[in-house]
């Protein structure tokens, strides 16, 4: 796994309610390709979205988000263990927004609407500390009142990344890891920080309104 220069971490706040919000594929899915997952060398490969470094191994990945098989099911085992107990859970939709953002791939409206659809989620839950509930509800509306566009990736997605997440090993510290993870995959994008915030009042007010 990448070795990270964090610097000094910044204060934990505390995140919204528990809700069940699916990212990718289901986790039954994602514990079957951990467990099918054999090997090839002690080699370590450099993931293509997040730069996270694993030993290369055969296995799936997601069909848009770039990814290396390694990359992928450390993302599936961060999620299994977030749906399997309400103190990871919280952190839920951190996660599910984090990853995609480090992971944006190449130009296709399937990737256009994912990271658009996850930097909102993350201002939304970073920014404006609204509950799981509310960042769906924002997140849906970007599919329907906003005209989708490519945002260049940025070179560095943070320096955090799902590789520093597996390791946790209680619910306190996958917690103040996964809002670290998010406030750096959030950072990463300050170029479109603006356009994203205009997207969002813009969401709001089509809420507001219908």
């Amino acid at each position: 796994m990448r070795t990270t220069g964090r610097g000094k971490p910044r204060p934990y706040r505390s995140c919204g309610d528990p809700e069940a919000e699916t990212s990718g594929n289901s986790v039954i899915e994602h514990q079957s390709q951990i467990s099918n997952m054999t090997a090839k060398s002690n080699d370590l490969i450099a993931c293509p979205g997040c730069g996270a470094r694993f030993p290369e191994q055969h296995g799936p990945t997601h069909r848009y988000l770039e990814s290396t098989p390694g990359c992928w099911a450390a993302y599936g085992e961060v999620l299994a263990r977030e749906y399997s107990d309400p103190a990871y859970m919280k952190v839920h939709h951190f996660t599910a927004d984090a990853y995609p953002v480090q992971h944006p791939g190449k130009p296709s409206k399937h990737n256009m609407q994912s990271v658009i659809v996850h930097l909102i989620g993350l201002y939304a839950g970073i920014e404006l500390g609204l509950s799981q509930q509310e960042i769906a509800i924002l997140r849906d509306g970007a599919t329907t009142h906003i005209e989708l566009r490519w945002l260049e990736p940025p070179q560095n997605r943070g320096n955090l990344t799902v590789a520093d997440i597996v390791p946790a090993r209680a619910a306190e510290e996958h917690c103040r890891l996964v809002y670290q993870w998010a406030e750096e995959a959030w950072e990463a994008w300050t170029g479109y920080h603006d356009q994203v915030k205009q997207w969002t009042q813009i969401i709001r007010q089509a809420k507001e309104n219908s």
